[in-house]
């Protein structure tokens, strides 16, 4: 899921790919080998209710990425 509204506010992806700690930081790569984001953490619904989004009801667990639009825009204001 990747909202691509950006006047909701939403700065974040999910996507299904089991993470463990550590993982942070790493690259989320597409079917098609490009990529797509950098992890950024995870949600167990055994640690926390996600049923708030309607992409993730019944999920055991979801993968948080930022995806790599939001980090372009944001690495070029930077260099402003």
């Amino acid at each position: 899921f990747i909202n691509s509204d950006e006047g909701s506010g939403e700065r974040y992806a999910i996507h299904d790919a089991p993470m463990i700690k550590g993982m942070s930081g790493g690259p989320v790569i597409a079917n098609d080998g490009s990529i797509v984001g950098i992890n950024v953490g995870f949600f167990s619904t055994t640690l926390h209710d996600v049923s708030f989004h309607p992409g993730v009801k019944g999920a055991e667990r979801i993968s948080i990425f930022i995806p790599y639009s939001i980090i372009q825009r944001e690495w070029g204001l930077m260099q402003a």
